[in-house]
């Protein structure tokens, strides 16, 4: 077999996974494309974005999709490397004739570029969470914190 026949094959073994990733790129490019522009480095910039109606909704949708982005192309990256150490002899059957270790090579350096690509694309969209939405991260972190000290005072 040829290159880009072994390439076509290995998609097609793992085609529900290859379906998933194709779906994340697509998240990933939405969410790219349209949902980037808002930044919120502080608190301040959180309560002036939150007192506009259509900045809030848009500041929640950007939130949440890079949330989702973040969570649904890391799960894609560990399929991918799991897929790279997953023992396929059953696939192959037992005989040496139709076992080719250059195709099961191929193979696995093609699932793990798909590890490597959806594990960038995850720190991607995981950096752009810490660096320029960091407001909301604080809000979140100090809510937990006063949460846990109230609850914690009730307890006294």
């Amino acid at each position: 077999m040829n290159f880009i026949e072994n390439v076509v094959r290995a998609y097609r073994k793992r085609s529900l996974l290859s379906i998933a990733s194709l779906f994340g790129v697509v998240l990933a490019a939405v969410t790219v494309i349209w949902f980037q522009e808002i930044r919120v480095s502080n608190l301040d910039d959180f309560f002036a974005i939150i007192q506009q109606d259509d900045q809030r909704k848009k500041l929640i949708l950007t939130a949440m999709l890079n949330l989702l982005a973040v969570g649904y192309l890391g799960a894609n990256s560990i399929f991918w490397i799991k897929a790279v150490f997953t023992n396929n002899k059953s696939e192959y059957g037992y005989s040496y004739y139709r076992y080719d270790y250059q195709d099961v090579l191929t193979e696995r350096i093609v699932y793990l570029l798909m590890s490597v690509i959806f594990g960038i694309l995850t720190y991607v969209f995981l950096s752009f969470l810490l660096n320029k939405l960091s407001g909301i991260i604080w809000l979140i972190v100090l809510g937990v914190f006063f949460v846990i000290g109230n609850s914690n005072s009730n307890k006294n």
